[in-house]
């Protein structure tokens, strides 16, 4: 009686078309193909951004930590910061 009550006030239709036709349905209608667009330099610019940034960052805080680590090893061998430096590059 409640299917009956159900499809008399057309909610059965209406769950039907919810779940079996609309767009987000999970079954696949093979009378349409779908076509994916590819993925061109608009869609994905911003990683490339952000990713150039991320290493920007990096670059800046290693830069960062070699001088605060040279800066501390020359102060607990009482060396002076510029010797510390030049015998790493020189």
């Amino acid at each position: 009686m409640a299917i009956l009550n159900l499809q008399e006030e057309g909610r059965v239709q209406m769950l039907y078309n919810k779940w079996w036709k609309s767009s987000g349905a999970c079954v696949r209608d093979d009378k349409t193909e779908s076509k994916a667009s590819a993925l061109g330099v608009d869609n994905v610019g911003g990683i490339f951004v952000f990713l150039v940034g991320g290493l920007s960052v990096a670059i800046i805080i290693a830069f960062i930590e070699f001088v605060w680590n040279s800066k501390t090893n020359a102060r607990e061998d009482k060396v002076c910061i510029t010797y510390c430096i030049d015998t790493l590059f020189f």
